[in-house]
């Protein structure tokens, strides 16, 4: 859905749980600012869904972090070796955006 929208999407996955994936970098207004962002369809109705956008929990802090490791569709082992199925992810009823932010923070990078 979302990489229909945006041509900046650099890999679309079908990830072992059945949540289609885009990631992708998106320049900022600021000079060489880039944003780096996950999304995941809905399991339910991509199509219908509605979209939320996540943040992080304060200035500097990965989204990402919380797409694997609280909210998103799949949870990464401690090991960091396998992923399993968040039976509690928001993308069971929703369309959702991980974004790291601000520039610095994550994958998210420049000036």
């Amino acid at each position: 859905m979302l990489s229909k929208l945006l041509a900046a999407t650099l890999l679309t996955h079908e990830i072992p749980r059945g949540s289609e994936l885009s990631a992708a970098h998106t320049q900022t207004t600021r000079p060489a600012g880039r944003y780096f962002f996950w999304f995941f369809e809905s399991r339910s109705h991509p199509e219908t869904d509605p979209i939320f956008l996540w943040l992080g929990g304060g200035p500097g802090d990965s989204g990402i972090a919380s797409a694997v490791g609280y909210n998103g569709p799949c949870l990464v082992n401690t090991k960091g070796t396998a992923t399993a199925t968040n039976p509690y992810s928001w993308t069971n009823r929703a369309n959702g955006i991980w974004l790291d932010q601000p520039v610095g923070a994550g994958f998210s990078s420049g000036g």
